[in-house]
């Protein structure tokens, strides 16, 4: 099956085969496409750059460039201040008094890295 759309229209043409080869997609494209629509002789492009207003634009990007970048800034202190008010309202105060057992590592017994993983 060979199949062509065109994405702009979503028109699509397609085309049973038993087997795909480049000379049956080369006759495809040539029955379905450029004999029943056509080939432009040229194509016109309108892409001028207007000195004038692209300079005037580009100052003001970058006039607006500092704020975004000041708007960014809150927006991240804010979710920082957001995410450690998350954290701290799942946190557990947790106060030790002399006398209580509390786990403790021992990492000066173990100063030499030993074992497979260590």
């Amino acid at each position: 099956l060979i199949v062509a759309m065109d994405y702009f229209t979503k028109w699509i043409e397609a085309k049973a085969v038993a087997t795909i080869t480049g000379g049956q997609v080369k006759r495809f494209v040539w029955d379905n496409i450029e004999c029943r629509f056509g080939i432009p002789g040229e194509i016109i492009s309108d892409i001028a750059v207007d000195v004038v207003n692209n300079d005037k634009e580009l100052r003001l990007n970058l006039d607006l460039l500092e704020e975004r970048r000041e708007l960014a800034v809150i927006n991240e202190a804010r979710s920082k201040s957001k995410m450690t008010k998350y954290y701290n309202s799942r946190v557990r105060g947790v106060a030790f008094q002399p006398g209580n057992l509390v786990y403790r590592s021992n990492d000066a017994s173990h100063a030499a890295a030993g074992g497979k993983l260590g």
